[in-house]
């Protein structure tokens, strides 16, 4: 049993960066180290570095370059010079726009250009937000593909280009967007012309940092890659959160602008150098791109678990919405920035971070049963930041079963420290929830109780607003192991939360981590799907579904003929009995498309016509 009162975290070595007031004989030296220290890790400590001085080695993604869109570029210090140079060719970038065109003279912005029309050139559209891949092969064939999604939204966004030697594909954070077959005839690219390149400008140059053509990017870049080989979806996916050495097989160019000062970036796989452009130099920035040492992914998953022997383990499970991919990544060094949150004393020597693909929210769940680190795990929390430019913030997670669980989650990093430990009177060893025909059964164990008025249980729906739906009487006073069930025989349909709150008898209480089930009704599942009006004539399109459960999730999706979607929405009833969906037409083309709706029993598909 601990003890109510705060108490002093104990370290059991020195790996956490631990800050703490001395005696009071000490308190000037501290003072004095503390101003020192804050200034020569957060301040800039010359003009051109950016923000967050990372002292002592680049932590994370390091930095990005931010990019005006008026006249910042970067030369290249290298050409290409021969007819049929590439025989294959990747390229892979991070990006991060909210151009939408039509200030500049050309509204085409160069992430990496070595002429498009004479060896390939990756490209923002800014009027329509989209990415191009432009190449030439040796008998000066152009071939310009355009992504199907948007990425002008300022959020960043993996691109990768690729042509084997056939095809053509664009990438999107890690899925594919567009595509080509036998795009130049089965030719290699380059028309032998000589070309320097440029990042961030349009090259038509013959000489180092010659001519350009106004192409210019406006907003961030961060981790460039170029490769003379045509990667595929799965080595792309396995590096997408994850630094390179610059040793890899078939890397070209790495350009991760991690120097963070001054007028020259250098590509760490042969040593290519960039100059920045004068107004450039000061374009320096922390990076938020999500990048780890080492990593972990699933595609089209609800949950996915990334351990590491002694980290602990990190799990996502989504709860809003359907992911295109969950990455996991962990940086194995403190990180850039390490101003203590408000009620957290140190901070571990690691971090973890998540990158969701998807309008989705998901509950961030770390286990530390095998965690060998520095803090006592009687005040482990966790802190939290948006990503690697932003300051660590409480994440007030919910502690119970060595798990700490943070719910509602979009896209975030996280980093163990060490709390104030306030400790109520019950010891939990465990607590779950599983479906059991039509009802679902909460258990939970514990291992000593002191002053234990009762528990309480509640559910939601999104793991934020809870309500109650039982009490079971505690056992005030016990050195024993205890078991306790309760049993929810109306639960909702679809994915709901449970989670435990204790009582004292002085009535102060704790909450423990909550448990996600997955209930769906025994009832046969007939809905009756109506679009109108069909045909549309450019009209808004309302699609309703009627005889939905309470509470039931469903995907709607419109979709042309080739199966491509240009539309989805993910619904839930509400108690209701139908559920409306409108789809704005007019940025689609006219024709014959497909509506689907999705449960996890069945799909139900009307045809519509669209006409201009």
């Amino acid at each position: 049993m601990r003890l109510r009162q705060k108490q002093k975290p104990t370290l059991k070595t020195s790996t956490s960066i631990y800050l703490r007031y001395a005696a009071i004989g000490m308190a000037t030296a501290v003072v004095i180290f503390i101003v020192v220290f804050i200034y020569n890790s957060f301040v800039n400590v010359d003009a051109t570095r950016a923000e967050g001085d990372f002292g002592g080695g680049v932590k994370g993604p390091g930095y990005a370059l931010t990019f005006d869109g008026v006249d910042d570029y970067v030369a290249l210090d290298d050409s290409f010079e021969k007819a049929g140079q590439f025989a294959q060719i990747t390229i892979e970038a991070w990006v991060n726009t909210t151009a939408k065109g039509g200030n500049n003279v050309n509204d085409e912005g160069a992430i990496i250009d070595f002429d498009g029309n004479e060896y390939f050139s990756l490209y923002i559209d800014k009027k329509k937000g989209r990415v191009s891949f432009r190449t030439t092969d040796e008998s000066e064939t152009v071939n310009d593909l355009e992504a199907k999604d948007k990425v002008n939204d300022g959020e960043w966004h993996h691109i990768a280009a690729v042509y084997d030697g056939k095809d053509k594909v664009i990438y999107i954070d890690g899925k594919e967007s567009a595509s080509v077959k036998n795009a130049h005839s089965g030719q290699n690219l380059g028309t032998g012309k000589s070309r320097f390149g440029f990042i961030g400008e349009g090259s038509k140059a013959d000489s180092y940092n010659g001519s350009r053509k106004s192409y210019y990017f406006e907003g961030s870049l961060d981790d460039v890659r170029l490769w003379h080989i045509a990667r595929s979806l799965s080595e792309i996916r396995s590096t997408l959160t994850e630094k390179l050495s610059g040793n890899e097989t078939g890397l070209l160019y790495y350009f991760n602008f991690d120097e963070g000062v001054d007028g020259i970036t250098s590509d760490k796989t042969r040593g290519v150098t960039g100059t920045l452009s004068a107004d450039l130099s000061a374009g320096w920035m922390a990076s938020g791109v999500y990048m780890g040492d080492q990593s972990s992914y699933a595609y089209d998953a609800d949950e996915y678990t990334y351990s590491i022997p002694g980290k602990g383990a990190v799990t996502v499970t989504i709860t809003d919405g359907k992911p295109q991919g969950i990455h996991i990544y962990y940086v194995g060094a403190a990180p850039n920035d390490i101003t203590l949150p408000d009620g957290i004393e140190s901070l571990e020597g690691y971090y973890w971070g998540v990158y969701v693909m998807g309008n989705t929210k998901y509950t961030l769940t770390y286990d530390y049963s095998d965690y060998e680190g520095a803090i006592d795990t009687a005040v482990l929390v966790l802190a939290e930041r948006p990503n690697s430019g932003a300051k660590w913030a409480h994440g007030n997670p919910q502690k119970g079963s060595k798990k700490l669980v943070i719910p509602n989650q979009t896209g975030t990093e996280y980093i163990l420290g060490s709390g104030e430990e306030t400790v109520m009177p019950i010891e939990l060893l465990s607590f779950e929830a599983v479906v059991e025909g039509s009802d679902v059964i909460i258990d939970w164990t514990t291992t000593s109780e002191l002053n234990n008025d009762f528990f309480t249980i509640e559910r939601s729906r999104d793991g934020k607003e809870y309500q109650i739906v039982g009490t079971v009487d505690g056992a005030g006073n016990s050195d024993e192991s205890l078991s306790y069930s309760f049993t929810d025989r109306n639960p909702m349909a679809g994915k709901s939360y449970y989670r435990l709150k204790q009582t004292d008898f002085d009535g102060k209480f704790e909450y423990f981590a909550p448990a996600l089930v997955s209930y769906t009704t025994t009832t046969t599942e007939e809905l009756m799907l109506s679009v109108y009006p069909n045909p549309s004539f450019n009209q808004t399109i309302t699609v309703t579904v009627e005889g939905m459960a309470s509470g039931q999730d469903a995907r709607v999706v419109m979709m042309d003929l080739q199966g491509n979607a240009v539309f989805r929405q993910d619904i839930q009833d509400e108690g209701m009995g139908a559920v409306a969906v409108r789809i704005d037409p007019s940025n689609m083309s006219a024709g014959n498309y497909l509506v689907m709706v999705s449960t996890p029993e069945n799909k139900y598909t009307k045809q519509v016509i669209l006409r201009k």
